[in-house]
């Protein structure tokens, strides 16, 4: 995905990682699947979240927003 991630490939990204959540009686190889989704959805959450903070608070606070 690219890093300006629409919100509806995070609720794609979600729905996916719920839908692998939903899934009882997996073996091991479908849990560390399940393990990658859900971080690959919260991945993309905290990216666009991120990027609104940015877009919101413009280019003289940007570099104070990225240092933590």
């Amino acid at each position: 995905m690219s890093k300006f991630s629409s919100g509806a490939n995070v609720g794609a990204s979600l729905a996916g990682a719920a839908g692998a959540a939903g899934n009882t009686g997996m073996d091991t190889a479908g849990a560390i699947a399940q393990i990658n989704a859900a971080a690959e959805a919260e991945n993309e959450i905290n990216l666009a979240t991120t990027y609104a903070q940015l877009r919101e608070a413009g280019p003289k606070n940007m570099k104070s927003l990225t240092q933590g």
